[in-house]
């Protein structure tokens, strides 16, 4: 019987009652190793129930005895057998082991395809890295392209032949840069680390500013560029500098694709609850089979006729970036008949509900970051500062070429120092403390956002300005330079003309702050302190002047003791922040406090010299008059008069 079937009754009959009146029980004796089980029942019952027997075979005795209890020699038999469970059979540990040996194959085939998955990842990490690389390097020689050509670009005359050939070298530096970006931005897209800057703006006014930029490479081609839209203002959220993308690569397939005398119509059609952005062309078409893979990174169409020169980037980051706006982009095709060409169309909804929130931030003000295209003009080089010569800034570049170049052009205004690495940027701001760093942030050793922190942590450093010049130009990494404490970033390519501006307007700013700060010691103060807005530094070397402020015999050296610093350097920090000398500074001071001493009644102008630290009464005087526009005399005569008023 089967095992879950151990339940059941032996029931005895006997032919002749002589037999029935003694039952005596005897065990149910299994064949085999299982242990004896006994049968419950009565002793003078004929039915003996049995439960749970395990599996094994078995045989019941029985046995008839009379009244005066003597057994009948013939003994009755009744063989029972308990097949083992389904489980517990052979076949079923065949089964065991062919799960078992499925189960180690499977495990390690998993190990095996995730070890693989890895390398390749691994390699193509790897190989983008390796293009990223590349890409920061061309950054920077095309600045060093690109500088030269903007400035022989203000030289030459406009009528001449050479600006229309300097116009195309700086149009295809234009170009490259956007390349270059392209695959900055692929590589972070493809990280999954893009996050979007939405902002709400006119999307009309945006389309047609990004059909605008393309005029002259349509005039070129001749080829008839239409736009229409069924709204005059439409306003959404979307991330200017990523969606200009979008339009660039499809605008740019455009007119690559089309014809000489060929059209490129671009419409906008305002629906309910979005917008759909269609750029069509009368170009060659793309063949129904390559559609699917169109935006699959890397696919490329290879026709022997075909013009495609790219690398299967633009349309798979294209169209990434409208999926983080939420949004779709579809393609319509066709390489014969009247409608041969491509259309593409771009869907973006309005409201905010449909973003990620996780990969957008939301802001109304915050600009983008973009390269500089636009020469500024001559004007923007003949803004100087007659006393810009006497500034010193210090370059950190590990590309020698670039750093020669600016080094060039910027020490006819100014003084300047080189470091071709952090460690020497370092040691060179410790050296010289200059007016302004300017560094790269990509070097070996100590990088510029390091370099940066170890100048604004440092008392000695900490009133430095700092511009970081870098390749990388997303607004992460901007945020991460002004969160060292950078005073500004530009990124590269660069015009030449926009640092030096830059630099000259954190000039006159600290010459504005200079000036503020004598204005603050000339006046009256009401209390003898500095200000809450005062550098730490100044507050410092404030109180101790103020301390030791009647003590003619306290130096300069006692005071470069006490603040904690070398001579020089403590020259040039208070020269950078007040544009006074240490002699000036404490001078300063002590006049401050004889300007509140002299409000005392009772008490003479060689008195109040003496207690500020002047030995010299008409010395004093004179500086007075110097600094408050009035003599000792006169200032306390003019406090006595308020009080006896």
């Amino acid at each position: 019987m089967k095992h879950v079937k151990t339940v059941f009754c032996i029931a005895l009959l006997f032919c002749h009652s002589v037999f029935a009146h003694s039952l005596p029980v005897h065990p149910l004796a299994p064949l085999g190793h299982l242990a004896e089980h006994a049968i419950a029942g009565a002793a003078h019952s004929t039915t003996y129930p049995i439960t749970h027997l395990p599996p094994g075979r078995y045989v019941v005795c029985v046995k008839a005895a009379g009244k005066d209890s003597t057994l009948n020699s013939v003994a009755r038999k009744l063989h029972i057998t308990v097949l083992d469970p389904w489980w517990n059979t052979w076949p079923a540990y065949v089964g065991y082991a062919a799960l078992s040996s499925l189960l180690v194959w499977v495990t390690t085939r998993f190990f095996w395809l995730r070890g693989i998955l890895k390398k390749e990842n691994e390699l193509y990490q790897m190989k983008v890295d390796f293009f990223t690389n590349i890409s920061h390097e061309i950054r920077t020689h095309l600045t060093l392209i690109g500088i030269p050509v903007q400035r022989l670009e203000g030289a030459v005359h406009p009528n001449e032949d050479a600006v229309k050939l300097l116009k195309t070298a700086s149009r295809n530096i234009d170009q490259m840069m956007l390349l270059v970006n392209e695959l900055l931005d692929f590589r972070k897209i493809g990280r999954k680390e893009a996050m979007i800057y939405v902002r709400e703006g006119d999307v009309i006014a945006f389309v047609r500013n990004c059909v605008a930029s393309f005029e002259q490479l349509a005039d070129e081609k001749q080829v008839v560029t239409s736009f229409t839209s069924n709204a005059e203002t439409l306003s959404i959220w979307y991330d200017p500098g990523q969606l200009q993308k979008v339009f660039y690569n499809l605008l740019l397939n455009a007119y690559k694709f089309s014809p000489e005398g060929g059209n490129v119509d671009v419409s906008l059609t305002e629906q309910p609850g979005c917008v759909v952005v269609t750029i069509a062309d009368n170009g060659v078409g793309i063949a129904p089979e390559h559609l699917e893979n169109l935006f699959v990174n890397f696919f490329q169409v290879y026709e022997r006729d075909s013009r495609n020169t790219g690398y299967g980037i633009g349309l798979a980051l294209a169209n990434r970036i409208v999926q983080l706006h939420g949004g779709t982009i579809n393609v319509r095709s066709s390489t014969s008949g009247p409608r041969r060409g491509s259309a593409f169309s771009v869907l973006l909804f309005k409201g905010i509900t449909h973003f990620n929130a996780a990969l957008t931030v939301f802001n109304d003000g915050l600009d983008d970051v973009q390269p500089v295209s636009q020469p500024i003009g001559e004007a923007g080089v003949s803004r100087t500062l007659n006393a810009a010569a006497k500034y010193s800034v210090l370059l950190v570049e590990d590309n020698r070429e670039l750093l020669d170049f600016c080094s060039e052009v910027l020490k006819s205004n100014f003084i300047v120092f080189e470091a071709s690495n952090g460690v020497q940027g370092w040691e060179k701001v410790q050296e010289h403390i200059p007016d302004i760093v300017i560094s790269d942030i990509m070097m070996p050793g100590i990088d510029g956002i390091q370099l940066c922190r170890n100048i604004k942590s440092d008392v000695r450093t900490n009133h430095i300005p700092v511009i970081l010049l870098t390749a990388k130009c997303m607004v992460n990494h901007h945020i991460e330079g002004l969160s060292a404490g950078a005073d500004d970033y530009i990124p590269k390519p660069f015009h030449i003309e926009i640092l030096e501006l830059k630099i000259r307007n954190m000039i006159a700013t600290r010459k504005a702050d200079q000036q503020k700060y004598a204005q603050s010691l000339a006046s009256e103060p009401d209390e003898p302190q500095p200000r809450e807005e005062d550098d730490p530094f100044l507050k410092d070397l404030h109180e101790i002047v103020w301390e030791q402020i009647g003590d003619r015999e306290f130096t300069i050296n006692e005071l470069v003791s006490r603040i904690g610093m070398s001579k020089s350097v403590l020259y040039k920090k208070l020269r950078a922040l007040t544009g006074m000398t240490v002699n000036d500074f404490v001078k300063m001071v002590r006049l401050q406090k004889a300007s509140q001493l002299l409000k005392q009644p009772g008490i003479t102008v060689g008195e109040v010299a003496q207690m500020v630290g002047f030995e010299d009464p008409k010395y004093f005087s004179r500086e007075f008059r110097k600094q408050f526009g009035k003599l000792p005399k006169d200032w306390s005569m003019s406090f006595t008069n308020e009080h006896s008023v």
